[in-house]
């Protein structure tokens, strides 16, 4: 059994292992796997297998349910900042509002180890471009790729050593 990052009520976060793949194959939404189709993957199972071994992911469960969410970053082999990714279940409206909670802590854990972070979501899928402004991401651009229209948004963490993170005091003398 993997050790849980984290615990919300009913909900975990831990580790994805390659034990995951065919209960996030079974249980993708549609628009992922359609995005995967995007991306030039012709095999989800192939698609998510690279994803586990490949990235730092994260997979949240509720108490006996299926996965609801598997979020994590993919490293820049350039040493720039990491793409974070996002993958929901079929019952993603059922289970929205934990979602957006949990994606919240997963964020925070991921701001303890990076400044900057990047996402590209597809252009039409406007629930998900609000979810990453709430998030805290600012849109950058729109970028077109074999015909497909994303948004790119970047996340800036000021480090809690920056003295313009913190609040300003008056010199005592």
């Amino acid at each position: 059994m993997v050790a849980e990052v984290l615990r919300r009520g009913k909900y975990s976060l831990t580790p994805v292992i390659l034990e995951d793949l065919d209960e996030i194959v079974e249980h993708l939404s549609e628009q992922n796997v359609e995005e995967l189709m995007l991306l030039g993957h012709s095999n989800v199972s192939e698609a998510i297998r690279y994803m586990i071994l490949n990235t730092e992911c994260y997979i949240a469960r509720k108490d006996g349910h299926p996965f609801t969410f598997v979020g994590g970053l993919w490293p820049d082999l350039d040493g720039n900042a990491p793409q974070m990714f996002a993958l929901f279940s079929s019952d993603l409206r059922e289970n929205f509002v934990s979602i957006a909670r949990g994606s919240k802590d997963l964020l925070k854990i991921f701001e303890q180890y990076h400044d900057t972070i990047l996402m590209k979501i597809l252009m039409k899928n406007e629930a998900m471009l609000n979810w990453a402004c709430w998030l805290g991401f600012t849109p950058e651009e729109i970028i077109e790729s074999d015909g497909v229209e994303y948004v790119s948004f970047v996340r800036c963490i000021l480090p809690k050593t920056n003295v313009y993170t913190c609040e300003s005091r008056p010199v005592m003398h």
